[in-house]
This record gives C-alpha cells, sequence and structure tokens, in this order.
C-alpha cells in the first residue's frame, strides 16, 4: 500500500508537469459548457442551414442537453482517453524510466495501479468539473432538469470511462509499443459499443451497454436497478483487465533489452 501511495504521487506529478492533464481538463470542461448551448441553438442553425427547406424539430429539452453531453463525451473526450494515456506503461519501457523506477526491487503490480490510479482521479476530476458546468447551463437555458437522472446518467458514463481506462492501462502493461495499445484499445472501445446494439444477453450485459442506458436513464424508461448487474459486470471486466496486465508485464523482462 505504501508503494502504491508512493508511485500515485509520482504519477499526478509527472502528470501536471505534461499535457495530459490540460488535454482531457479542456476538453471534458468544453463539452460540458459547449453542450447545452448547441442544444439551444440546435433548431436556429438546422433552419439556417436548411434554407427554403423546412426542418421540424421537437423543442429541445434538458434530457437533449445531457443527451448531447454524453454523445461528446463517449465519442471524442474517451478517444482522446485512449490516445493520452495508451502510453503509461509501455512508454515508460521504451524510455527506459521503467528501468529505473523498479530496479530497487519495487513491486510492479504497485507500479501498474498507481499509473490506474492517477489517470481515474484526472478523469473523475475533470469529469465533475465538466457536469457541474452542464448542469449549470442547463438550468439556465431548460426548465425542469432533473438533477437525479443527469447525475445518475453521469455515474454510467464513469463506470464505462474506468472500464476503458482498465483497458488502456491493461494493455499497456501486456504489449511492447504504443501504437498497437492504442490501436487494440480502440477496437475493444468500437466492439463494445457495438455488442451494445444487440437485444440478447451478450448486448445487455456487455459494457458498451452502458452507453446506450445513459439516455435510457434520462428519459426514464430504466432505473438504476435496471442496469445494476451491467455495471457488476464492466467492473469485473476492468478489473480483470487490470489483474491480466499485472500478471503479463511481472513475467516480462524488459531490463536487459533497455
Amino acid at each position: 500500500m505504501m508503494e502504491i501511495k508512493v508511485f500515485l504521487k509520482k504519477e499526478i506529478i509527472e502528470i501536471i508537469k505534461t499535457n495530459k492533464i490540460y488535454i482531457i481538463f479542456l476538453l471534458f470542461l468544453f463539452f460540458g459548457l459547449s453542450s447545452p448551448i448547441l442544444t439551444k441553438m440546435m433548431p436556429e442553425i438546422l433552419s439556417q442551414i436548411a434554407g427554403d427547406f423546412q426542418i421540424l424539430l421537437p423543442e429541445q429539452t434538458w434530457i437533449d442537453s445531457f443527451n448531447q453531453f454524453f454523445k461528446n463525451l463517449n465519442q471524442i473526450v474517451l478517444i482522446a482517453v485512449i490516445i493520452v494515456f495508451m502510453g503509461s506503461v509501455v512508454g515508460e519501457v521504451e524510455r527506459g524510466t521503467a528501468l529505473l523506477v523498479l530496479s530497487k526491487s519495487s513491486s510492479r503490480a504497485s507500479f501498474i495501479i498507481a499509473k490506474f490510479l492517477a489517470a481515474v482521479v484526472i478523469l473523475i476530476i475533470s469529469l465533475l468539473i465538466a457536469y457541474a458546468g452542464c448542469l449549470l447551463y442547463t438550468i439556465i437555458l431548460f426548465p425542469d432538469v432533473s438533477f437525479t437522472l443527469s447525475l445518475q446518467a453521469t455515474l454510467l458514463f464513469l463506470i464505462f470511462s474506468i472500464y476503458i481506462l482498465s483497458v488502456t492501462i491493461g494493455i499497456s502493461a501486456i504489449v511492447k509499443s504504443q501504437i498497437v495499445t492504442g490501436v487494440v484499445t480502440l477496437g475493444i472501445y468500437f466492439i463494445s459499443s457495438m455488442l451494445s446494439l444487440f437485444n440478447n444477453r451478450l448486448g445487455y450485459y456487455s459494457p458498451g451497454r452502458l452507453l446506450k442506458y445513459q439516455g435510457e436513464i434520462l428519459n426514464g424508461t430504466v432505473g438504476l436497478s435496471d442496469v445494476f448487474l451491467t455495471s457488476v459486470i464492466t467492473i469485473i471486466i476492468s478489473l480483470a483487465f487490470l489483474f491480466l496486465g499485472i500478471v503479463i508485464f511481472n513475467k516480462r523482462e524488459f531490463y536487459s533489452n533497455n
């Protein structure tokens, strides 16, 4: 536990010193503030684009605002998260800094867990600030905002994004190239999203189903009890990726190659 605290402190300091924290934070903040505004302006934007053609759009609501928010987070932001953290472990191995950090009989498991926890901390802080901004602007622009439902949908995004982080860190500990890490993790991300489209057990209980449940939570068509099992399965799969990464990383012999 003490090693994890030491590594965690090191990781957070390094993230602050690099552009990682600013890229993630600014993306979250941008979409948190812009999504309600874009939703409010959407009818006018479409009417300008359509010109003489008439486009009938239902009246925009707070649900549309948060749907836009999560759409941006689920696509653009999560891909950015993968790109930013895909070199977390393998990048240090390539640069040789892992050799220096782990040369004093330090635990490789603590090394990986600390990287994962540091990324989660950055993610949670960024998400909370983005959610607060989105909620504030949505309250201003749209009436009858449900704090409870929007927060529940945000929780589902957090669970899925932590799953993506665990895949990214786990794969980064397994493979020997940042590019391969990115490609494999992106592949798992897209497969997870596609599986959610199937109306069978595989679709209902795949991590990607949480993306669909976000909108259904906002609409009030499902409750937290309906998404509980999928959330638990997603957390278990997340832990499995981290565990697999730790097991394989413990067996790697990269010292002699650097």
